[in-house]
């Protein structure tokens, strides 16, 4: 993670302040869970996903340019949300404990140790010892490439024993379709829902984290 003043180094040259309303779009695509949780993260207020996407937004002839947009800089001022990050040291704790679920978010085949993912391969294929999967993918609507109905999306989730009443710790391989579940859960109202960022890229790393394929 970046420290807080590197954060605020780089929103600020972006042209984003603590102020407003922050819309992050992708194709759509892991990476737009990423950014939109980072600023969350860091402390904005107010941020969201453009639901579908730039698919969905081209696809009903919406406004678009190809020109690059140029904004003057502005002071970010980050303060970190403990409350949604799981770092390493909370993993460990949390990891074994009855009120808590890890969510990987990864495909099936890295799930169970038959991928490489996104980068290089972890050293220890597979995944968190006990971890719930469901593929971040299954969130999405094929056809829309929106969000699939908050019904569907609790019912799924519940399916996998990813509830309410419990914290749930998503991951992937380094943050970027971890996150789009932690945006997932929260909008879904998710009081205890965290982002280990760091995902099984560093537990598979460590000599003493249990890891199941």
């Amino acid at each position: 993670m970046a420290s807080p003043e590197e954060f605020s180094s780089v929103a600020g040259k972006l042209g984003i302040g603590n102020g407003g309303t922050i819309i992050v779009y992708d194709i759509p695509n892991q990476h737009m869970g990423l950014v939109a949780w980072a600023f969350l993260y860091y402390g904005h207020q107010d941020v969201r996903l453009l639901d579908g996407g730039f698919e969905k937004w081209t696809r009903e002839n919406r406004s678009i340019s190809t020109q690059p947009a140029n904004y003057s800089e502005a002071v970010f001022t980050a303060k970190p949300v403990d409350a949604i990050y799981c770092s390493f040291s909370h993993a460990k704790a949390s990891h074994g404990r009855p009120e808590t679920v890890f969510w990987d978010t990864r495909t099936l085949s890295e799930y169970h140790g038959g991928a490489e993912g996104h980068g290089k391969p972890p050293p220890r294929p597979g995944h968190i010892a006990g971890a719930a999967h469901l593929d971040w993918i299954e969130l999405i609507d094929p056809e829309t490439k929106t969000f699939k109905p908050a019904v569907e999306l609790r019912a799924l989730l519940e399916s996998k024993g990813i509830s309410p009443d419990r914290q749930v710790n998503t991951y992937c391989g380094g943050g970027r379709r971890g996150s789009i579940g932690t945006l997932v859960l929260k909008i879904l109202g998710y009081d205890n829902a965290r982002s280990y960022a760091a995902g099984f890229s560093q537990w598979s790393r460590q000599p003493d984290t249990p890891v199941e394929t």
